[in-house]
């Protein structure tokens, strides 16, 4: 197949990938005919999975990632594959986790997980979320804090009254410590982040989730 061909295919998918975010059925008929055409055309599984990424199914797209990543062979394209698995991988991910959130901590866990923000604004967003996780474990355990009580003594105060586990106490730790650098006008990375917000996800895990945290 020649070049112009190929530009035509990638045209044809993309006015697909256009369809199906703004009328799912007919999309998935546009890719449908081109899929006969090109069974084994990776790009036309990305740019399917890319629609499917905009219009929020994001395990269907996901799968067509997957599709598509061996059938591609040019290094940026791959690149630009992966890229997407690991976006809709977090994304399913976050929404596992909101799931197991009361109503009443979600949007500050959902706020603390957002990619958007700055390494800085992610790391003080995941003790505000942890904050509010203290203050519900306390209210639920009927367990009070003084007003000065720092959330190192809370943490304390929780894990010997058996409301929370050592590991779940390391993991709060581990965001009051980063909290801290990024108050007092520390450098803050994008990896603290990233370790801030896995210790965020490890301890609504373990309190929302499991039997034992």
């Amino acid at each position: 197949m020649g070049r112009e061909d190929l530009l035509e295919i990638m045209r044809k998918a993309e006015e697909a990938k256009e369809s199906l975010i703004q009328n799912r059925s007919m999309g998935e008929k546009e890719f449908d005919a081109l899929l006969r055409l090109r069974p084994r055309d990776g790009m036309v599984y990305l740019k399917r999975g890319e629609a499917y990424e905009v219009i929020g199914d994001l395990e269907i797209a996901e799968r067509d990632f997957r599709t598509s990543l061996p059938l591609i062979f040019k290094v940026e394209w791959k690149q630009r594959v992966r890229e997407a698995l690991e976006r809709v991988q977090k994304a399913q991910s976050n929404d596992k986790i909101l799931g197991k959130i009361p109503p009443i901590l979600k949007e500050k866990v959902e706020a603390a997980l957002r990619e958007t923000q700055e390494p800085g604004t992610k790391i003080l967003g995941c003790c505000t979320a942890l904050e509010g996780i203290v203050d519900y474990l306390a209210n639920a355990g009927k367990l009070s804090f003084e007003p000065t009580c720092s959330l190192a003594e809370k943490t304390k105060m929780m894990r010997e009254k058996g409301l929370i586990g050592d590991v779940t106490a390391s993991h709060m730790h581990t965001i009051r410590v980063l909290r801290n650098g990024a108050a007092h006008g520390e450098s803050v990375f994008v990896d603290d982040a990233n370790v801030s917000r896995t210790a965020l996800r490890a301890i609504v895990m373990r309190v929302f989730a499991p039997p034992n945290n």
